[in-house]
């Protein structure tokens, strides 16, 4: 038998299929009331409306906070070189400028992000850690969606907008005066799926953690985690949508960015510490993924 918790789940479910994706991802609604959250954007995420997967060496850093609420499947965001696991029925806030993908199984899953301004600093202890919803904090998320729902059918009035931005503010107070969520379910075997998230987390931490190391390889990662390359491949393609070779070499572009960005080193020395081998594999990874050579790269980035 269901519980009332588990019905609220289900309903908000479905009303988050009535929000279309917008025309604009970064200004929204909830602009009366200045010191709340302001420009939300609502996203319905599930396997009709794909969320972004695959790390992007390239990805457009905004100044807008995202907050992640799992209504159905578990997975991971990858912010900031770490990962926090969003549990089934948790959630997570990313905070702005921080580049981030995520990773959950597309077929089964389907989630709520909110994006949203808010000027002033915002309760740092909130990042990039997840959080189980109370059953008020989901009443909140279902009376959020329903003034978002009636503002997007022509319902533009101040009130409603400093109501949903007061909604949106008091879940936000509600997740932080909450319980972390917990990394496992204690007791017994992870079921498979769980077990896969687990494992790629872990295969991600070790990936960001070593990704300056030449030798970090498809082949030593088969070998350190006692899984088959096939295996493997599966793995990355369910979960992120691309193979573990394209997935090391991004985030090794990401990170030649971030050093060529600094503007204090020479490409070789870039390359070095991004884990190529060589200045010239380097060169021709760079190209193929970001459009151009690190040397093109660096006189636009002092033009």
């Amino acid at each position: 038998m269901m519980t009332q918790t588990e019905r609220l789940i289900g309903e908000i479910r479905e009303k988050c299929r009535a929000i279309a994706e917008p025309l604009r991802y970064l200004k929204g609604v909830g602009g009366t009331l200045p010191d709340l959250p302001g420009d939300i954007v609502l996203l319905q995420r599930n396997r009709d409306y794909p969320i972004n997967r695959t790390p992007q060496p390239m990805q457009l850093l905004h100044r807008c906070y995202v907050l992640t609420v799992s209504l159905q499947e578990e997975g991971l965001v990858c912010a900031a070189e770490h990962t926090c696991r969003i549990p089934e029925g948790g959630a997570t806030l990313v905070y702005p400028f921080q580049g981030h993908h995520y990773v959950v199984e597309q077929e089964n899953f389907f989630w709520l992000v909110a994006t949203f301004h808010m000027e002033n600093a915002f309760l740092p202890d909130l990042m990039l850690r997840s959080f189980e919803l109370s059953p008020f904090a989901w009443r909140l998320t279902a009376r959020m969606v329903e003034l978002y729902l009636e503002l997007l059918a022509g319902s533009a009035e101040r009130v409603r907008e400093g109501l949903l931005q007061t909604t949106l503010y008091a879940l936000l107070l509600e997740l932080r005066l909450g319980r972390c969520g917990e990394e496992g379910r204690p007791g017994g075997a992870l079921p498979p799926r769980q077990h896969r998230i687990e494992l790629f987390e872990r295969m991600s931490r070790r990936i960001s953690g070593g990704i300056a190391d030449p030798a970090l390889s498809v082949a030593a990662l088969s070998d350190e985690f006692g899984i088959s390359i096939p295996s493997m491949y599966l793995l990355f393609h369910s979960l992120v949508g691309c193979n573990p070779g394209e997935y090391i070499r991004t985030l090794r572009i990401k990170r030649a960015i971030k050093l060529l960005n600094a503007n204090n080193m020479l490409i070789a020395e870039v390359a070095g510490e991004s884990g190529f081998t060589s200045q010239a594999v380097f060169s021709r990874c760079f190209r193929k993924v970001v459009g151009c050579s690190p040397s093109e790269y660096l006189r636009k980035l002092r033009d």
